[in-house]
């Protein structure tokens, strides 16, 4: 396997390339840096090149998940399909958690053209960036996770007034806000809702119904 990198994006090329297998980009949740790799590796260990965009958490990207610009992937995954070893095939995005969506942003938004979305743990809606419990329920300002063309996109404010408030736990040393349905925002209007009336992008989408973190069975079947 041969791996190179494109702007911040790792691509991954199998040693026995197939052409009509298609080029994965990987867009993984909010674990940040590129702690998604290993996604992109089983796929090129099927045959597939595969690649995976880190939008924050390393050096020369931001920080944290808070406002990160749609047009970075839009801007990367053009700067991926001009590598010669992948020009011309065909494009699938796969996200996770955030990364669904952000995923399910480009496409609605038509920021990318792409055969396909996988959907792991996707949301219909945008929800705030905040990750600090103590932030939430001081009522500090909280940010979107996206921005475009400068502006930041509409996001769902979290409700720490719900009686079962989120906590805070560790799994393989990444720490997570923990989020049940008794959580879920308090949704009251179409504020941070994705458009996806005029999607045309397939999707295929899996969610748990057993989801530890957050309402993802709810959360998806809600954009079917």
């Amino acid at each position: 396997m041969k791996a190179c990198t494109v702007g911040y994006a790792k691509l991954l090329l199998p040693d026995q390339a197939d052409p009509a297998k298609p080029l994965v980009i990987v867009i993984g949740g909010s674990s940040g840096g590129l702690r998604s790799q290993d996604q992109a590796e089983y796929f090129a260990q099927q045959g597939y090149p595969a690649a995976v965009i880190p939008y924050f958490g390393l050096e020369g990207l931001p920080l944290e998940l808070k406002e990160i610009p749609l047009d970075y992937f839009q801007n990367s995954i053009d700067q991926l399909t001009k590598v010669d070893e992948v020009r011309d095939r065909r494009v699938f995005i796969q996200g996770t958690s955030r990364g669904a969506e952000a995923t399910l942003l480009l496409c609605a938004n038509k920021l990318v053209d792409v055969s396909g979305a996988i959907l792991i743990s996707p949301s219909r809606y945008v929800w705030a960036a905040t990750e600090d419990l103590e932030d939430l329920i001081e009522g500090k300002l909280e940010r979107s996770a996206w921005s475009l063309k400068g502006d930041p996109v509409a996001f769902v404010p979290f409700n720490p007034q719900q009686p079962i408030p989120p906590e805070h736990v560790t799994i393989n040393d990444v720490p997570y806000l923990v989020f049940k349905e008794t959580w879920y925002p308090k949704i009251v209007s179409d504020q941070g809702k994705i458009n996806l009336a005029d999607l045309e992008t397939k999707m295929r989408r899996f969610s748990g119904r057993d989801d530890q973190l957050g309402p993802s069975y709810r959360a998806g079947t809600e954009i079917e």
